[in-house]
């Protein structure tokens, strides 16, 4: 066999092992914990606004209500965010993560 076969071969063998080898030493895995929040995003007469969009303003992230102006969202505790609730037709809203709850009701202003 020639010399570049085995070469190849014990490379193949051996390269699986050096993917998966790390250095955790020092390393620390910090995961934030997360809040769930959810609710429903509704006019001031109590009526469901479908579509909502929701953005939390530090990460960016948007979140959309279905067409039952439900909606869930997941955010770490670690901090608090600004989130930001908004629709066509409604005047946005500006909430602090720390004032929202599970089974938050948000209630939208027409223009």
């Amino acid at each position: 066999m020639p010399l570049k076969s085995i070469l190849y071969i014990v490379l193949f063998a051996f390269l699986p092992l050096f993917s998966i080898a790390g250095d955790k030493e020092g390393k620390s895995e910090n995961f934030a914990a997360t809040k769930a929040i959810s609710g429903t995003v509704t006019d001031v007469f109590g009526e469901s606004i479908p579509a909502v969009r929701i953005v939390v303003k530090e990460t960016g992230e948007e979140f959309f209500a279905n067409f039952e102006g439900k909606f869930t969202l997941s955010l770490p505790t670690d901090k608090v965010y600004h989130v930001s609730v908004e629709s066509i037709g409604f005047q946005p809203v500006e909430l602090l993560s720390s004032d929202l709850a599970q089974n938050t009701e948000l209630n939208l202003k027409a223009l």
